[in-house]
């Protein structure tokens, strides 16, 4: 009896293990594609969750279809299966503008020509060309067509302020009035305000920026600059002028929002006629009816007389200049010391004459005897010289 149980529980065993379900992974079929199509894992034994990657061999074309299929699990691949083709761009359908011509598509670096309508403008000045970007084919830039507008850059730049400052784009036809500070302009045209009108090309009729004041350098052949020689100088800056060998003066120049202000003047000196007699003397050389500005006349005195300051004088600007004197010797002769009871006391000369400054000294005559008390010695002072008296 415990035999044939235990033939009956191996039988029953046998038959529990014979029908146990046993769960199998479904397998994706096979993957063709193309040669020229690059494959990034396995399309042959796929199974669920696996997924494939394609690109393209040639950097010339790109892919059409997926860029990836995965293995779903009722075993089919998600996703269309891809085919590498020549990189083309197709015409693009643009927002207020159309595309010029009936062309269906553009190849690799073919330009794409359109046009805005009225009122519109292109968003991006540079043409649009079909470009290869990643795995796929598009417009670069992306064409579009945008409102004319002008604009403006807020916050403004140092020294401009706007009118209307509430807004920055404009209409065609609008307008708008720019002004500088103190130390500013509009270069072109040379104002501290000016109004701009917004063009129907979307452009001002001039660039709303105000700029630093500055003058260029300005430069004279009559006169050389003063110090350091710059090329641009600022608003209000001063530049110190030398007149030349040749002229005289100097000035000065600012500069200031008209330009330059100040009178760049140097005078050009003038001659001298003949020059001036001077009483006991007599130039050195020829007697001239002209003379240059800063030439001079060198002077002498007669004999005997003595000159007092420089032997020239000077043509200064029309006028000579330099003070010279001739001054006067004195003559003593026998006839005055008679009349004077004296005589001299070193020589016997009947007359003599003595230069300016110079001393002689005096004797009273034989028996005579001297009137006061000066002495007998006395100094000739420009042709006077004062005798003494004797009794």
């Amino acid at each position: 009896m415990e035999v044939h149980l235990y033939h009956h529980c191996i039988l029953s065993l046998r038959n529990i293990l014979t029908h146990i379900p046993v769960c199998e992974a479904q397998q994706c079929p096979v993957i063709h594609v193309e040669q020229n199509v690059q494959v990034i894992g396995d399309p042959e034994e796929a199974t669920y969750g696996n997924v494939v990657q394609f690109s393209c061999k040639s950097r010339t074309e790109i892919l059409s279809g997926s860029q990836e299929m995965y293995c779903d699990e009722n075993g089919e691949w998600r996703g269309q299966v891809p085919k590498c083709k020549e990189i083309t761009c197709a015409v693009p359908e643009i927002e207020n503008g159309f595309v010029s011509g009936d062309i269906p598509e553009y190849e690799e670096n073919e330009v794409l020509y359109f046009r805005c309508d009225a009122t519109y403008k292109r968003t991006v000045g540079r043409p649009s060309k079909c470009i290869k970007q990643g795995n796929r084919a598009e417009w670069s830039p992306t064409p579009a067509c945008e409102s004319i507008r002008c604009r403006l850059t807020l916050p403004p730049q140092e020294g401009t302020r706007y009118q209307s400052p509430s807004r920055i784009v404009f209409p065609p036809g609008d307008t708008l009035r720019v002004m500088c500070g103190n130390k500013y302009w509009i270069s072109h045209p040379r104002e501290t305000s000016a109004v701009t009108t917004c063009k129907e090309d979307g452009e001002w009729t001039f660039h709303p920026v105000c700029q630093a004041i500055t003058c260029n350098s300005q430069s004279y052949e009559e006169a050389d600059i003063e110090g350091e020689v710059k090329t641009i100088y600022g608003y209000r800056e001063q530049v110190h002028y030398t007149c030349k060998a040749g002229s005289e003066g100097r000035f000065t120049l600012t500069c200031e929002k008209a330009g330059w202000i100040g009178t760049p003047r140097c005078t050009t000196p003038l001659g001298c006629g003949t020059s001036p007699p001077l009483t006991d003397g007599d130039t050195t050389g020829a007697l001239r009816f002209q003379h240059r500005h800063e030439e001079r006349v060198q002077y002498r005195c007669q004999n005997y007389y003595i000159m007092e300051g420089e032997p020239y004088k000077t043509c200064m600007n029309g006028e000579w200049i330099g003070q010279i004197r001739c001054l006067k010797p004195c003559t003593v002769d026998e006839e005055a010391m008679r009349s004077h009871n004296i005589e001299f006391r070193y020589g016997s000369e009947h007359k003599r004459y003595s230069h300016h400054n110079d001393y002689i000294t005096f004797s009273c005559t034989e028996r005579r005897i001297p009137v006061g008390t000066s002495g007998m010695r006395f100094q000739c002072v420009d042709g006077e010289m004062h005798l003494p008296t004797c009794q």
